[in-house]
């Protein structure tokens, strides 16, 4: 969505910023946002109009606020001269943060793998931020309870794709997913899309951790397969990096390696999410954050998600915990 100048000046004005000097031009656009980069005199911020409901995205910059006054590098929102979060017109949902200098490392992998202790120790302390955010800290509209696992219930029920394959696995996931022993398994708030993708940096520091914009409350496990699934750590050939990424993480985590009996299935969980969420996207005909205007790329999502769970699938249920004896 293109926002005009004179939108953003008057989103601007309604933050307590200071006083705008110039529009830097905007920035790349996500599945759920179009960014723009701005400098008052003040410092430099973004103005960000989002594509998701107005309690989710009011949830998302309660954990960014969170993290940021609790020593986690992130883009801290900006509040309304009125003390909100958020800030609604006729042509979108609005927030302001502060902008975070340098880039990501995303591809290739050879350039990733370098950086999967330093992830996984970084993953580690979030999680120990975000489980002080309590259940009482959330708005049950904007993803308490569940999490992921409500998602594949409801999208599988409305989103499933023409697939054997999948029908067949998502029955034996909801059956499994049933026997899971809560109280066992450590939940907090997590980033719920975490990746590469999410650590900036410039000049070789971190400079933050981004995009909140899928926090909600569930299993810590969940962080760890998205993860897993951006840096490719459930491929057969790359057990040595798994263990590397998952030794840094329980050096710094809040959680205990006994969980990980559980993580095949969490992972499962995750590819059902990566499948129907672009089943639905693909359905619904959105293009927003694609690279291209046509819809069907969507499809490219729903066949990585439905090789992940193949792939996945081959190994012993214990698998991902017996790696790290």
């Amino acid at each position: 969505m293109v926002i005009d100048e004179a939108s953003i000046r008057l989103v601007a004005e309604n933050f307590n910023i200071g006083k705008l000097q110039r529009i830097v031009r905007p920035l790349d656009s996500g599945f759920q946002s179009d960014n723009y980069h701005i400098q008052t005199d003040q410092g430099d911020f973004v103005v960000r109009v989002v594509h998701e409901s107005a309690e989710s995205v009011k949830f998302a910059m309660q954990v960014h606020e969170y993290l940021a006054d609790h020593g986690i590098k992130t883009p801290k929102p900006a509040r309304t001269s009125g003390g909100e979060l958020t800030y609604s017109r006729e042509d979108g949902l609005f927030v302001v943060q502060t902008f975070i200098p340098g880039a990501d490392i995303y591809e290739p992998l050879e350039a990733v793998d370098p950086l999967l202790p330093f992830y996984g120790g970084q993953l580690g302390q979030l999680h120990r931020v975000l489980l002080t955010m309590t259940k009482d800290a959330m708005s049950k509209e904007a993803g308490g309870g569940g999490g992921h696992i409500s998602y594949v219930h409801g999208a599988g029920a409305k989103y499933m794709p023409d697939d054997e394959y999948v029908r067949a696995e998502y029955t034996r996931w909801r059956e499994e997913i049933e026997r899971v022993p809560e109280d066992e398994l450590t939940s907090g708030v997590i980033h719920g899309d975490i990746g590469p993708k999410d650590f900036f940096f410039q000049n070789g520091e971190l400079t933050g951790i981004m995009d909140f914009n899928a926090a909600h409350f569930s299993y810590l496990l969940l962080d760890i397969a998205s993860m897993m699934m951006y840096c490719e750590l459930t491929r057969p050939d790359r057990t040595e990096q798994y263990r590397t990424f998952m030794s840094s993480y329980l050096t710094t985590a809040p959680i205990r390696r006994e969980e990980l009996r559980w993580l095949h299935l969490i992972l499962r969980t995750r590819w059902f999410v990566q499948i129907f969420y672009h089943q639905y996207r693909y359905e619904e005909r959105i293009t927003q954050g694609l690279d291209s205007e046509d819809a069907d790329e969507n499809l490219e999502g729903v066949t990585d998600g439905i090789h992940l769970l193949r792939v996945t699938n081959t190994f012993p249920l214990d698998h991902f915990y017996r790696l790290l004896d």
